[in-house]
């Protein structure tokens, strides 16, 4: 997933692979941080909370129409279409059309899309190998500059 150079256990090997590389960046959701886990578990709990008449049944497509919205906003965001506070409400509008609930004002939007934020934040967590990844690039002996870019909304990555 991250850097998989080859070695028979040598360090040395790897430090020459990468001897010319000055810097290694990385991607936060889904490169370090499994965004995806992440929002399947956020979004499941959130929707068992406000709805528990939900069966697990209603909850599994519910959550891929879930995951399906949130690519369609984001891309909106991020080509400008709309700020990244439009985008989350738009995709909790979308999700209550298909859950036949009723319309919510802007702050019981704002209000549902913090109750999810909360338990998708409180469900992240890193993919396996980026410790180890990291510490091996960390001990290399002409270690890069490791750096996180995201393309997310600077306040929320920030945290």
């Amino acid at each position: 997933m991250l850097i998989r150079p080859q070695s028979s256990g040598d360090d040395s090997a790897i430090d020459r692979n990468l001897m010319s590389v000055g810097a290694v960046l990385f991607d936060i959701d889904n490169t370090l941080v499994d965004h995806h886990t992440s929002a399947v578990r956020g979004i499941s709990e959130h929707l068992a909370r406000l709805y528990p008449e939900l069966s697990s049944n209603d909850l599994e497509p519910a959550t891929a129409t879930w995951l399906e919205l949130e690519e369609i906003h984001m891309n909106g965001y991020l080509s400008g279409a709309c700020t990244f506070q439009e985008q989350r409400r738009r995709r909790v509008r979308a999700m209550l059309d298909v859950l036949r609930r009723e319309p919510l004002s802007e702050a019981g939007i704002d209000e549902w899309f913090a109750g999810y934020l909360h338990r998708y934040e409180s469900s992240w967590c890193l993919f396996p190998d980026v410790v180890p990844a990291l510490d091996q690039l960390r001990r290399l002996k002409n270690s890069p500059i490791l750096g996180v870019l995201t393309n997310g909304d600077a306040s929320q990555q920030n945290q």
